[in-house]
């Protein structure tokens, strides 16, 4: 059991940690009211038999209740507007944190891309390099690369920002 030997706010925290995971979890408890908070879709192992019914716990006894006492099937119910509007919640969240996780590693390529780009014109800004024109030809094809990630680096950025 899950929830055995946990406090309210230890519980709470453990709804809450749960309800925000965005993969897929098997809990086994007793607890009801856990299963209610926590489950968007409950197996019932009853009478040798197995219930796959969308929804929580609460849902399952209405279907029970709905049919006599006796679910062989769970039909799923539409989706009401409060369970809609934590599925677009938890959507949105997704994708907030896939943008910001990509924006972070925009901004760590753009960073690495501009040093390496100042480092080339310091290496090109030496009359020196000049002497041996092999060599001056990779720097420049290196740095003209460069310029050209970094600038769709940058686009990606702005896209990513908005």
């Amino acid at each position: 059991e899950p929830t055995n030997h946990l406090d309210i706010s230890g519980r709470e925290a453990l709804e809450d940690m749960l309800g925000g995971y965005e993969g897929t979890l098997l809990l086994v408890s007793h607890d009801r009211y856990f299963i209610d908070r926590v489950a968007e879709r409950t197996l019932v192992f009853t009478n040798g038999s197995l219930i796959d019914c969308p929804g929580n716990y609460s849902y399952y006894r209405e279907k029970v209740f709905e049919q006599g006492g006796k679910v062989n099937q769970c039909v799923p119910a539409a989706a009401s507007s409060q369970q809609q509007f934590r599925m677009q919640q938890k959507e949105q969240e997704r994708n907030k944190r896939r943008l910001e996780r990509q924006v972070q590693e925009l901004e760590e390529t753009i960073e690495r891309l501009e040093q390496r780009q100042s480092e080339l014109a310091e290496i090109l800004a030496d009359p020196d390099i000049y002497q041996d024109q092999p060599r001056t030809a990779l720097y420049i094809k290196e740095l003209e690369e460069t310029q050209k990630n970094l600038l769709a680096s940058y686009q990606e950025w702005t896209i990513a920002q908005v």
